[in-house]
Parts: structure tokens; sequence; C-alpha cells
């Protein structure tokens, strides 16, 4: 069974219309899924107000597998809403499943009206709001304004809607409210080894205002470097916030060692040692110191790692091979004479970050540049 409204929907897209003091008709689809039979059709009419009432009985023979349309009229006279049920019977030959031979629809005259408000009313901007037919799919949806996030959908006391898009049927009068609230960002502040942060180092404030001023502080032996956002002024404080921020102040021995290396491998001053102290001290087993442990981003915890050619190609074009860092600059340097110099950089080899694993570097000019070479480490 399938049905519309005919004269409020000609097209049936909107089957749940009725037209008050006018003859609407409403058209039952009935459908044969089997061979020769019969069928009694009865139609019944519930209005807004009293009982339902027999308003129509077809009993029709059918083909197999053939469509019948049954046209019942009616003269709404009151507003409100009508529903029309249709009952298959005398089903011959009798059919075993009776689940669809009893269908019901809800037609109205009504235009429920959606009204929206926003709390607080700068919150942001709504749409979906007005008239609709009754029991189409309204939807509403909420846009927060710079500073506000959307909290909500209530109606009266009962949230309806978590999400700013809010879809339902239409049916009845509506009134929503849209709830905002006033966006916070937290700032964070957090100091790296070698050093302190006064002030307030976690703080809440609302969107476009400012934070409090916050300094970062050396220990003994070190000095501020940087923010790991770039500001490199020790005392910051962050004005017109529209997002979060965390932050970490970075500090770095007197000869530029970045303290965060040495508490990622467990190394600290010992008793009356600062900071500083660590950079000439050298490394056991391999010849280095822990400043020079750091420039060439090798393990000062194990012997074996440090920076060291694995094989050197002489020839026409002569290749340094090397484990390289990705967080370090190498450069080709090369000279006819090696106790007087003067070391210059090969053309075509200049400074460039390093591959994290098995590199090479080479003299690809002609002739080659130099008779010794060499490869100098950065940092970026």
């Amino acid at each position: 069974l399938w049905l519309h409204n005919t004269l409020a929907d000609p097209t049936g897209l909107t089957p749940m219309r009725v037209v008050t003091q006018k003859v609407n008709r409403v058209v039952l689809r009935l459908r044969n899924r089997g061979g020769q039979g019969a069928a009694r059709v009865r139609t019944y009419l519930r209005p807004p107000t009293g009982v339902e009432a027999l308003v129509d009985t077809s009993s029709l023979a059918l083909d197999p597998f053939e469509t019948r349309y049954i046209a019942v009229d009616f003269l709404p006279t009151l507003a409100g809403s009508y529903t029309v049920r249709a009952v298959i019977d005398q089903i011959e030959p009798s059919d075993p499943d009776a689940t669809d031979n009893e269908r019901s629809w809800t037609f109205s005259s009504l235009t429920p009206k959606i009204t929206l408000n926003r709390n607080p009313p700068a919150g942001g901007v709504l749409s979906g709001a007005g008239s609709y037919v009754y029991g189409a799919n309204a939807i509403v949806h909420a846009d927060p304004n710079l500073g506000y996030a959307f909290v909500n959908w209530t109606e009266g006391a009962q949230v309806v809607a978590q999400d700013p898009t809010f879809s339902f049927q239409a049916t009845s009068n509506r009134t929503l409210w849209a709830n905002f609230t006033t966006r916070t960002h937290l700032l964070t502040y957090a100091p790296g080894a070698g050093g302190q942060v006064s002030g307030t180092s976690s703080q809440r404030v609302n969107y476009s205002e400012s934070g409090s001023a916050v300094t970062a502080q050396a220990e003994a032996g070190a000095v501020f470097e940087r923010w790991s956002d770039g500001v490199q002024a020790a005392t910051r404080q962050d004005t017109n916030v529209t997002a979060d921020l965390s932050v970490i102040a970075r500090f770095s021995t007197l000869g530029g060692v970045q303290i965060d290396w040495y508490a990622e491998h467990g190394v600290t001053p010992g008793p009356d040692e600062n900071w500083s102290d660590l950079d000439d001290q050298v490394v056991p087993g391999k010849g280095m110191t822990l400043r020079e442990a750091w420039i060439a981003d090798s393990d000062p915890n194990d012997s074996n790692d440090f920076f060291r050619f694995t094989k050197a190609s002489p020839g026409n074009q002569f290749v340094l091979n090397f484990n390289s860092s990705t967080s370090r600059l190498y450069t080709l340097h090369s000279t006819f004479n090696l106790i007087y110099g003067p070391w210059t950089n090969v053309p075509g080899a200049s400074p460039r970050r390093g591959t994290g694993s098995a590199d090479s570097m080479t003299d690809t000019n002609q002739p080659p540049c130099g008779s010794y070479y060499r490869i100098g480490v950065g940092l970026p």
C-alpha cells in the first residue's frame, strides 16, 4: 500500500499536507505480488477531533502483479491532523503474510513554525527558522561568532541536540535556543633543562584577551636561548590570544650546547659544577669533548658512536661516505696542502642537512678542488 494527497501535493513529493474547506483526494496504490486474486480495501478517516469513521470500501479483482489505484475524497473542515488508515482483507487466495495489509498516514493543515533564539545574543548566527509544511524535515544550524563556541540546542529546560546542525520532523510549533559559550584558550609555559619559568605557567584566557607575563630564568652556567615557538625575549606576554599555546623555554651553555641535549643523554653537572663546566669534559674512550659530541650529534654514552668516515673513494670524483644526522649541516672542504691549507668549501657541496643514515659527499669538479678532504659539521 502507498498513498498521497493529490490536492495538497499533486507531485507526491510532500505527502503529509491537507487543505481545509476543500475536497482532498487521497490515492491508494495497491499492488498484487502474486497470481490472480481478489481483495477488499476499506479506508478510514480520523479527524482532529472525534472518532475514526469508515469513508470507503472497494472490492477489487486483481490480475497477476497488477497495480490498482483507489481514489478517496474527503472534505476537511477543521484545522489540525487527519489520519487515513487503509485495511486490506477478504484476500483470495489467502495471504500468509499479513504484515503489510494495513497502513496509516497522517496529514495536517498545520504549518509548524520554528522559532530560533541565541544565548547570548552575540554568540552566533542561526539559520532554519520559519514555517514548514507539516511533517517536513526541518534543519536548523548554529554558526558561532569569533570568540564563541557552540554548546547545544535546548527546548525549554531540555537539551535536544549537541551538534550545531539539528534536523527533525516539523509536526508542531517549536522554540529552540542555541547556546554558546565564550571561547577560552590555554597558555602553557614550561622550562626545558637548565632553567625555570617564573610567573603563572598555566593560564586560561578568554578569546582575544591577553595572558600574564612569564619569564624564562637560566640556572648557573646556562643562558636563555629562545622559546620553542621562536620568541627570543626571555620575558613574554601573549596578547590577543586566539588559539591554545604550549611552549618550552630552551637554554644552552655558554659554549652554545643545548642543555636539553645533555638532559636527553643523562648528563648533569656534578657537585660544584654548572652546565657550562660540562662542555670541555672529555668523553671517555672517544677522544672528544662533550661539546664536540654535541656538535657531531653523537651519543656520549656510546663509545662506538662518533662522527667518522666509513669509506673514502679517490678518483676523478672524490667521494667521502659517513653516517649523518638530520639535525646537522655538513660541508665538504678541500685543500692541496695538509699543513698550511687553506681549506675551502668544495663548489657544489655546499652546506646541507644530513639524511639521518648512510650519507656521502662528492667533489664533482674537474679538475678536483684538492688533494685532501674533510667534512665540517655545524648546526642549522
